[in-house]
């Protein structure tokens, strides 16, 4: 195939131009100051080839100080396809920028989602998972002995990360390396502060109780006490049900609902494996983030990587939920349950929205298989929750109270909660507390 003269010609100036381009783009980095405001890639759209130290100025520029990150790397996915590899290294760059700038924030944890290109691999999100549980438990705690028992764990997750971090050998490891160090001298720093406060505020023997904040088998094992009762009753239900009906753990306030949730994997045994959703987090009041919440945490369990396709439509969306649960759970030695903490806010934000489609659909599943249960959990029965109506679709529903421990059990964790505690109660002053 020959050419003319004049596509000969104008082939040979386009090359010649990019020759030209890419060589002045290269002195002008190498001598020029380069950020996100002034760069090649702003004035030229066809860079192909990498230019010599362009990546770690940017890089560098918005790990320390650049506050324009998003939108120069929002530009460059739209209008530099040749740059996408570098979009994606400097969104992690940005990630790590924020867990270095606002160490121990729940809002700094990079996003495991957002990366489609060079993920993070599967133990390192893991722990990531972790480390989010860990640091909205440590937030809301108001007891230094259970502050530091958390922070504890959470300088175990961010050694793990540290780990996972120094073998990784994509470019970007080094800002994380960077930010996940910051985070463990910020982790430590507290804990040495904790550890001091401990002894001028308890010098007598540390308050091991808890007000107001749910247990946790991680840390606080001996506090939890009775609920024997209610878990026979669940496992009599679970074994002997032919078709799964609703669960529902019912009773007023700060009876322990939430901790014996959190309790339940161990209470069960090892037929069972809990996914726990606190419905009232803001990521629950969407039936999309919801079903890639419980996506998440069910890989994790699994150890697998799969993402459930989600569409604007309900019923396609609740298709491929069902599929990804029924060929994920099929072959397992053990049963799981899906527990939805607080369902009155899943009545709310997400039953009200879509309607009784919702409903149908759980119903429906419920019956045809027994190896994934749903247990909900919260103030009202199911005949509370109207518009729609829950018991037209559970009638059957199985509501296990939940309601103050026993006289003995409640003795028990006043007087020896746990093995050391070290203060002594009459008879009558331990009776005057239950009493109280």
């Amino acid at each position: 195939m020959s050419l003319s003269i004049r596509e000969f010609l104008f082939i040979y100036s386009f090359v010649a131009l990019r020759i030209y381009s890419y060589v002045y783009h290269f002195f002008y980095s190498f001598f020029s100051k380069v950020n996100l405001r002034n760069n090649p890639y702003i004035e030229d759209g066809f860079i192909i080839l990498p230019l010599y130290n362009v990546k770690r100025k940017l890089a560098d520029d918005i790990f320390f100080e650049s506050r324009s990150a998003n939108d120069f790397i929002k530009f460059l996915f739209e209008f530099r396809p040749y740059q996408r590899n570098l979009a994606f290294y400097l969104l992690h760059v940005t990630e790590a920028s924020k867990m270095y700038h606002s160490p121990l924030s729940l809002l700094s944890i990079p996003s495991v989602k957002v990366h489609k290109k060079n993920q993070f691999n599967l133990s390192f999100r893991t722990f990531l998972y972790e480390l989010r549980n860990e640091l909205k438990t440590y937030q809301i705690q108001n007891n230094i002995h259970h502050k530091k028992a958390t922070l504890t764990r959470i300088l175990e997750i961010l050694k793990d990360l540290e780990q996972q971090m120094i073998i990784e050998k994509r470019g970007w490891s080094e800002y994380y390396l960077k930010a996940i160090r910051a985070n463990l001298d910020e982790a430590d720093a507290r804990l040495k502060n904790l550890e001091l406060e401990a002894k001028n505020r308890e010098p007598i023997t540390p308050n091991i109780y808890n007000i107001g904040n749910p247990l946790s088998p991680n840390y606080q094992n001996q506090l939890f006490k009775g609920r024997k009762d209610v878990v026979d009753r669940l496992s009599n239900i679970i074994y002997t049900s032919p078709q799964m009906p609703l669960l529902l753990i019912q009773g007023q306030r700060r009876v322990g609902k939430t901790s014996l949730i959190n309790y339940l994997e161990q209470l069960l045994g090892s037929g069972f494996k809990i996914v726990k959703l606190d419905m009232q987090s803001g990521t629950n009041k969407r039936f999309d983030t919801f079903v890639q919440n419980i996506n998440q945490e069910l890989n994790k369990m699994l150890g697998i990587d799969e993402n459930i396709e989600m569409s604007d439509d309900i019923l396609e969306s609740w298709i491929a939920f069902e599929a990804y649960l029924t060929e994920h759970t099929k072959a397992l030695n053990y049963k799981v349950i899906i527990a939805f903490d607080e369902y009155e806010s899943f009545h709310k934000h997400i039953v009200k929205k879509h309607g009784e489609d919702i409903l149908a659909n759980m119903r429906s599943f419920m019956q045809s298989q027994n190896q994934v249960i749903f247990l909900f959990s919260g103030m009202l029965r199911i005949s509370d929750l109207t518009s729609p109506n829950w018991d037209e679709y559970f009638s059957n529903a199985q509501r296990l109270k939940v309601d103050y421990l026993s006289k003995e059990e409640s003795l028990e964790l006043i007087t020896k909660p746990v093995d050391d505690f070290n203060l002594l109660y009459t008879d009558d002053v331990a009776n005057e507390v239950y009493e109280l």
